[in-house]
């Protein structure tokens, strides 16, 4: 009770409103339904009624708790009732929302009459006052919205946004189950495998046409080769048969001249006769 007051004090003080909050006994610490409710861990936050100011500057925030040795502040958006105190150190405390009706008393009204307003959402697009958000309208107030297993009336009591829905008035879906995580995980894996494989097709088939191009450049060289070859043999051939030719000619000209020369000498012979 002590303590209650003086956290009012101080509030009181730093000009805050105390009136919807509400401290426990030291030796507490929260435990949201659910992890994703974690909004915030404030290291360094020198003082408790400095946790309280960033809960409070928070619209989604319903509860938060301070450690005085390690000045770490953890702010959350589940009611105090919707968790559970875990007992700890002397040096952490619980902070929470009271939560009361006429808080709510401006629902439903037109967009300027709960702009900033702590616990209503201005909606200036459809001009009225609505539940924050993960939270939805009981009739009374704005409460938490639940989660798997739990009782509801439609869909909007349950996390949507976790792909949980009213089935039979209970709200149902896996989104919070570790085998969906690990599901997701082998989904990317897959993935992952599938655009490697590509990758790896691609490169063979460039190397492939790489390969192709060297190959039609060795049968130009053969080409050439065949050329020169044929060009050689040509050449060859032809000056083989001119000198064949000169030569014939040359002998047969010694041969005539041979005759001629024996010819002579007969002439001479028979004149001496």
């Amino acid at each position: 009770m002590k303590l209650l007051i003086f956290i009012q004090l101080i509030l009181t003080t730093y000009a805050f409103a105390p009136d919807y909050f509400s401290i426990t006994k030291p030796g507490n610490q929260f435990q949201p339904a659910n992890i994703i409710e974690l909004l915030a861990i404030n290291p360094n936050i020198r003082t408790l009624i400095r946790c309280a100011i960033l809960c409070d500057r928070n619209i989604q925030c319903r509860t938060f708790d301070y450690d005085s040795i390690s000045k770490q502040c953890r702010l959350f958006e589940g009611s105090i009732d919707t968790g559970i105190l875990l007992s700890v150190s002397s040096a952490s405390v619980v902070g929470s929302i009271k939560i009361d009706e006429s808080l709510y008393d401006l629902y439903n009204a037109s967009s300027d009459a709960c702009v900033n307003n702590r616990f209503l959402v201005s909606d200036t697009l459809n001009n009225w006052c609505h539940c924050p958000i993960h939270t939805y309208w009981n009739g009374s107030i704005c409460v938490n919205q639940r989660y798997d297993g739990e009782v509801c009336a439609n869909d909007n009591w349950c996390r949507t946004d976790l792909n949980i829905t009213c089935v039979s008035s209970i709200c149902t879906g896996n989104a919070s189950s570790p085998l969906t995580s690990s599901s997701t995980v082998t989904t990317t894996i897959t993935k992952t495998t599938t655009t490697t494989t590509s990758s790896s097709t691609s490169t063979t088939t460039k190397t492939t046409s790489s390969t192709s191009t060297t190959s039609t450049t060795t049968t130009s060289s053969s080409t050439t080769t065949t050329k020169t070859t044929s060009s050689t043999s040509t050449t060859t051939s032809s000056s083989t048969t001119t000198t064949t030719t000169k030569t014939t000619t040359s002998t047969t000209k010694t041969t005539s001249t041979t005759t001629a020369m024996a010819t002579v000498h007969l002439k001479e012979y028979r004149n001496t006769i």
